[in-house]
């Protein structure tokens, strides 16, 4: 219970951020609808997921969303051809891919293993629904690239060119506040 009473709920930065990602999904999803893409929802949820507190951050993620959700479509569509006849090898195909993409994500425990995560998710979401009508699989594919595009897009530009916020300023803090602790510890001395 501490936690949400120390937590400053209402700071100016938690509340800018909140109102650049509210601005970023409703301009995500009133583009997917004009372009009439097939699940708009899509790309409003993939700005939540996207968006982070700096600006570079955001960004960062929203390259790697796009390579991820790229590289499990193009799995999806490697594997369709072979496995079409049967859903069963085509259900296996795409969880053993999925169990490597998260061992891989799970061994590099650097940001871009984001790509990895993300591969395998991006696959059995455009896969597995489409198993039993196959024809279909295609379409979902890029359909799915397309709205994770104009949601990273939309993402990207309003947290880079609206109030953007920079890691600097927190690093400085940071520093700062570590200086005058080993300062104050000094002098105690």
């Amino acid at each position: 219970m501490g936690f949400f009473r120390s937590m400053k709920w209402f700071s100016q930065s938690a509340v800018l951020f909140s109102a650049k990602t509210c601005l970023a999904a409703f301009l995500a999803f009133y583009i997917a609808l004009e372009l009439n893409l097939d699940k708009p929802a899509w790309s409003l949820t993939t700005v939540y997921v996207a968006s982070q507190l700096y600006s570079g951050s955001t960004v960062s993620k929203s390259v790697f969303r796009f390579f991820g959700t790229l590289l499990g479509g193009l799995f999806t569509l490697l594997i369709y051809p072979t496995t079409v006849e049967s859903p069963m090898l085509f259900s296996l195909c795409i969880s053993l891919w999925v169990a490597v993409c998260l061992y891989l994500s799970l061994h590099d425990r650097t940001p871009k293993s984001y790509v990895f995560m993300l591969a395998g998710y991006s696959a059995a979401i455009m896969g597995f629904p489409d198993v039993t009508s196959p024809s279909a699989i295609t379409y979902t594919v890029i359909s799915r690239i397309e709205e994770i595009t104009v949601a990273i897009i939309c993402s990207s530009l309003v947290h880079r060119l609206i109030m953007p916020v920079s890691m600097r300023s927190l690093l400085e803090q940071s520093v700062s506040l570590w200086y005058q602790n080993a300062r104050a510890s000094c002098a105690a001395s």
